[in-house]
């Protein structure tokens, strides 16, 4: 019809062309406008016109589409070349620059508004030519250039452009000037000295001038120095900064031009400055003070509720509550927000929303987003919000709430709006695999012709709990019918080898360790699994081998989630084998990424420019330099799948570590053989090859599961993903935590070493607490194994704080300040080493690592400095105690680690300081943020104390430790309501050593003998509270023999009737819990039966006394009554030593003893 009717008639065909893409029919206005251009029609406004409307056909739909985009602001230069020459078509100029700002809005977000830089540009240009009189839109496009310049890197040009702008608000809208000088404010433009009436007259200004000026010195000083930049005199800086905002409005009079929210967004910036630099009470009082006005009150919420989630314990019940109703709030908040009108406020109202809910995002939590991400979406769309990442991630997650509540068509709605929001491609590959899969469920009936398909099909089924219901007639199938659907789809996409690696996993332990292929075989089996994966390798090329990735992936996770661990470890090495590098991630500029939003960089205000000049050459190169990330590129794509191989590799490792466990084994413990008779040479012989061949098994799981975690974090750090990396330091941590606790680092040196290399170069982005801890455990593992064996007894420190403390295992034994123990000329360097990695520790924990982890390394680095033969300097740590407290904190532990090392046969250091002045020291650092750490400390120089027999010393020290009971402080914190168990142990210790001090210096006194009895008994009641036998078994060992002097008479006796009761109740009570009456003997062997035999006789010992008690008051029947209910509470074990109190007993009040003389025919006890 177009061709026909219409071809003699160029205007019609222009404006049919206009109403065809209005109406969507893209095709015919290309057919018409082909025409058009094919009758070479006059220059006239229907030529421009039809310029415009080709730009609108060709416009991209999204920023991959770069080609689209150039030949549209192409037709768009040629339509405005073509009216800036006739004056009566300029209009047509200001419909060419809404029709180019049409194609630049989408762009308005980092590393894409270079693209605008040239087409802004020269529309200014012709704007300024014509006179363009809406001086309005004039700056806002100005505004905009001056944004892409910025994104180019060209600041002059940036600087120019808002000059511009700037002196058309002075001129046409004064109304402007004030967002415009604020944005150059926080851009720092040009020179500030310009603008400086202008600053001082605005209140607002004045205000933002301020915080911007000391953000950027903050920045400053944190980018020279390490460690935190907490001081006195940053916290009167911001304490007065916030009172200048606070009373701003009334220093420039009533007439001030400072609006209520304007001065709540200047008290939400300081609030995240405060909350930034460690300053919560700050941000809080922020909150307090914003003004009434609808605006701020919708802000004072969002910081309100984000400050009820400031928490490091995410998933406790509490915290999760709390998250809870602080998502609530902000969801109130964004319907406030929305009926204000304010976009940037319904923006930020979304990104905390996000914030808040990223935590949640776990299977049993997500279903709680599902009305605020909702609300969020709807939020965003409304305005039109150029934050695409941030809605195309809410969609996704949306998709998959749904997709798990079985409401398919909702989810595809949200992954296709999510595909479309995907402009950088940074989700495609994820988007699109998950739809596939929604596709796959929502045939319930039709069974695919695809293997993979298939395969798919049969995975979603077994992970779902609904299929898993219909599939079984209305009975949830258990986890043989789970394992059969996992194991069917494996063998379809490996039917070569997946089942009989299926079947090597599933061979257990055989209850006989003494037969010689019961466990032998299982090396056997491992080696043919291996040399399956490689010939699998080998056939698998490059076909599908992307959706196979994704489909092992999900066969892992899915086997994982039902505990089929068989086939989920059969999984991760299928699916390692496309861990070959044919998926790279290239390494371009370190920006690392987090899931986390923020409105810093995506919601800066835009504003406009009249003409800057640039070159073109600069304005190409910058664009030209922008190809590669704008085109559709694979390396995104890559990327994800990277991300996928490093999450098996993490699932991989734990499928090892539970191959080992069902075992009875551990990470890094090898196999014993058993100790039992034997007979026959050959026999003896097979059973030690077939254990040699079983420790080789497990020694090769170890290797592979270290090796996995280590795969991990060095994929996370290709992908430029801290997070990754920091996963894997701690998966492999906590499954290392047995070794480091045993004091076993040796075999951890080389692991840790390559993790901590790892984390130093993310150390910006992550706490640093992890990486502390890993390099101390790394310092003392490389100490341990160059450690000298020093003679002598070791003196008697708190052996909690030791297991407590991972990696101080290399601590020497204490030997005689005699002679010194030669150390091995080869140790130096290795030693030089581990003294290098603990001050770099120590660096970075003055960036916000607690006390306690400071700790760690400070006990490492002095133990370093001890072996080289270096003196500690005074210096240091530094003077001034009043500008960091935490200094004077670390000096008082520097000084205890010397003085505890102090004697161990090593070296002496030649400043050590003595323990009076260590004590002094501890004293004057006070208050301690962790009152753990000054009772140990304490408690450590109460032993050693004790060691250099100073007594009077130690009496001090342990009586100033006891002051620190939680019953004395119950006042000040929380934490004193809920003592730790550490802390009770800490108390046990100090009360035995207090009284082993009183003791020895009683001299047989009455009085002080009685103080001692007295602090053994607390040392046992601290031991019982903390619920540690052995603890308690030590101070009634102490107690006894401190009361055996004073029990020779009745009167005496009679003292110590109630506290040995009491003791008694503490041993009855872990005898009734055997959890607890095995801690002291996990290890069996000779010491631990020796230790058993001593408690029993120990109790023994004690019943007997008190029944002495009963005899010497003539307490028949509550004797009788006492040995009854000791009986019920104690081993029988002992029962043979209390029955002669019973029978005495009971013979004394006329009741027939013939059934305990049953006890005694064949017993050798006397009576």
């Amino acid at each position: 019809m177009c061709r026909s009717e219409n071809a003699g008639n160029p205007v019609q065909l222009v404006q049919f062309a206009e109403y065809a893409v209005k109406s969507g029919h893209v095709d015919i206005a290309v057919d018409c406008l082909q025409l058009y251009f094919s009758l070479n029609p006059p220059v006239n406004q229907f030529l421009i016109r039809a310029h415009l409307c080709k730009a609108l056909v060709a416009s991209p739909l999204n920023c991959s589409e770069r080609a689209k985009f150039l030949e549209a602001t192409q037709q768009l230069q040629t339509a405005v070349n073509i009216a800036v020459k006739f004056e009566c078509y300029h209009f047509l100029v200001y419909n060419a620059s809404v029709a180019l700002w049409k194609l630049c809005r989408p762009l308005q977000k980092p590393g894409y508004q270079r693209l605008c830089a040239k087409p802004l540009q020269n529309m200014v240009k012709a704007l300024e030519e014509i006179g363009e009189q809406d001086s309005s839109w004039r700056i806002e496009l100005l505004m905009g250039l001056a944004l892409s310049y910025l994104d180019t890197g060209l600041k002059e040009e940036a600087t120019k452009a808002l000059n511009s702008a700037i002196q058309l608000a002075r001129r046409d809208v004064p109304d402007q000037l004030v967002n415009l000088l604020k944005f150059q404010i926080q851009n720092q433009l040009g020179d500030l000295k310009s603008c400086e009436k202008d600053i001082k007259a605005s209140p607002e200004l004045h205000a933002w001038n301020k915080l911007y000026k000391l953000k950027s010195s903050l920045n400053a000083r944190s980018s020279i120095q390490q460690h935190s930049l907490q001081t006195p005199e940053l916290k009167q800086k911001l304490q007065a900064l916030l009172t200048d905002v606070v009373s701003e409005p009334n220093s420039f009079g009533p007439q001030s031009s400072f609006s209520p929210h304007s001065q709540g967004m200047v008290l939400a910036e300081l609030a995240e400055l405060f909350k930034k630099q460690g300053y919560p009470d700050l941000a809080i009082e922020c909150a307090n003070k914003m003004p009434s006005d609808p605006k701020s009150q919708v802000l004072r919420e969002l910081m309100t509720a984000e400050q009820a989630c400031s928490t490091e314990a995410l998933y406790t019940k509490q915290a999760v509550e709390a998250r809870l109703k602080a998502i609530k709030r902000t969801e109130e908040a964004l319907s406030s927000a929305t009926r204000t009108g304010d976009p940037d406020l319904v923006q930020r109202s979304c990104v905390l929303l996000w914030n808040l809910g990223l935590p949640l995002l776990q299977h049993n939590l997500c279903h709680h987003l599902l009305n605020p991400f909702r609300a969020a979406t709807t939020a965003l769309q409304n305005i039109d919000s150029l934050l695409h990442s941030l809605r195309c991630c809410i969609h996704f997650e949306l998709a998959k709430v749904l997709a798990e509540d079985g409401q398919l068509q909702a989810a595809q709605d949200h992954v296709k709006k999510a595909l479309l929001l995907d402009y950088a491609g940074e989700y495609t590959e994820q988007l699109n695999h998950f739809q596939s899969r929604v596709a796959l469920r929502a045939q319930l009936f039709d069974t695919p012709q695809n293997t993979l398909d298939k395969a798919a099909k049969i995975i979603e089924q077994a992970s779902r709990p609904l299929a898993r219901s219909m599939m079984a007639v209305g009975t949830n199938p258990g986890p043989g019918d789970i394992s059969a659907l996992l194991i069917q789809a494996g063998d379809l996409m490996a039917p070569n080898c997946f089942l009989h690696m299926v079947s090597s996993f599933e061979v257990t332990k055989s209850p006989s360790e003494l037969e010689p292929d019961s466990n032998g075989k299982k090396l056997q089996l491992y080696e043919q699994v291996v040399q399956k994966v490689a010939d699998h390798a080998k056939v698998v090329g490059s076909d599908s081998d992307r959706e196979r990735c994704h489909l092992w992936s999900d066969l892992v996770k899915t086997a994982r989630k039902a505990g089929v661990w068989s086939v989920a470890t059969a999984a991760a090495k299928l699916c390692l084998v496309y861990d070959d590098g044919r998926w790279s991630c290239t390494p371009g500029t370190k920006r690392y990424r987090s899931r986390a939003f923020s409105l810093e960089a995506a919601g800066q205000q835009r504003a406009s420019s009249t003409m800057a000049r640039v070159t073109s050459s600069a304005l190409d190169g910058a664009v030209t330099g922008l190809q590669p990330a704008l085109s559709p590129n694979s390396d995104k794509a890559d990327k994800a799948l990277v991300r996928v191989l490093a999450n098996v590799h993490c699932l991989h490792a734990e499928a090892l570590i539970y191959m080992l466990q069902q075992d009875g084994l551990k990470l890094g413990v090898l196999p014993k053989l058993p100790d039992k008779p034997l007979t026959g040479d050959k026999v003896l012989a097979g059973i030690q090859e077939a254990h040699q061949n079983y420790c080789n098994w497990a020694q090769g799981l170890t290797n592979d599961a270290q090796k996995s975690f280590l795969k991990t974090a060095e994929l996370g750090l290709s992908l430029q993903e801290p997070w990754l990396v920091c996963n894997a330091a701690t998966y492999l941590w906590n499954h290392n935590r047995h070794l480091i606790e045993d004091g076993k680092l040796v075999d951890l040196v080389v692991v840790l070493r390559t993790m901590a290399s790892f984390l130093k170069q993310v150390q910006s982005h992550i706490n640093s607490e992890l990486l502390s801890h890993i390099s101390a455990v790394l310092a003392c593992g490389i100490i341990q194994r160059w450690m000298p064996v020093a003679p002598g007894p070791s003196s008697d420190v708190t052996a909690s704080s030791v297991k407590k403390k991972a990696g101080r295992g290399a601590t020497p034994k204490k030997g005689k300040s005699g002679g010194e123990v030669q150390m091995d000329p080869e140790a130096a360097p290795h030693i030089k080493e581990a003294l290098d990695i603990c001050e770099a520790a120590m660096s970075m924990a003055h960036s916000g690592a607690g006390l306690r982890v400071r700790w760690y390394v400070l006990s490492a680095w002095v133990q370093c400095k001890q072996l080289l033969q270096q003196p500690v300097p005074r210096d240091t740590l530094g003077h001034d105690n009043q500008a960091d407290p935490q200094l004077s904190h670390c000096r008082a532990i520097v000084a205890t680690e010397m003085i505890e090392k102090l004697g161990n046969g090593i070296w002496d250091f030649p400043n050590c300081p003595t323990l009076n002045e260590v004590y002094d020291l501890i004293k004057a650092t006070s208050p301690w943020e962790d009152r753990d750490i000054q009772l140990e400390l304490l408690t450590k120089l109460t032993g050693v104390a004790i060691t250099q027999k100073e007594y009077g010393i130690a009496t001090a020290l342990a009586e100033a430790a006891l002051q620190l009971e939680p019953s004395n402080h119950a006042h000040q914190d929380q934490k004193s309501i809920h003592p730790s168990v550490m802390e009770y142990e800490l108390l046990s210790h100090a009360c035995c050593l207090l009284g082993q001090s009183i003791e020895a210096t009683a001299n047989g006194g009455r009085q002080q003998v009685q103080k001692a009895i007295e602090a053994y008994f607390k040392s046992a009641r601290f031991g019982h509270e903390a619920k540690n036998y052995s603890l308690v078994i030590k101070a009634c060992q102490h107690y006894w023999n401190a009361c055996l002097p004073v029990s020779g008479c009745a009167a005496d006796r009679a003292i110590l009737q109630q506290p040995l009761s009491q003791l008694l109740k503490f041993l009855e009570s872990f005898n009734a819990k055997k959890g607890y009456q095995n801690t002291s003997h996990t290890q069996g062997g000779a010491s631990g039966t020796k230790e058993l035999s001593l408690s029993h006789d120990l109790q023994v010992a004690m019943y007997g006394l008190v029944f002495e008690m009963y005899f010497d008051q003539a307490l028949w029947k509550e004797g009788l009554k006492a040995v009854e209910e000791a009986m019920q509470h104690t081993p029988k074990d002992i029962h043979r030593h209390l029955m002669q109190y019973k029978l005495v007993f009971k013979s004394k009040v006329g009741r027939s003893v013939d059934a305990e003389f049953v006890h005694f025919q064949v017993s050798t006890t006397v009576i």
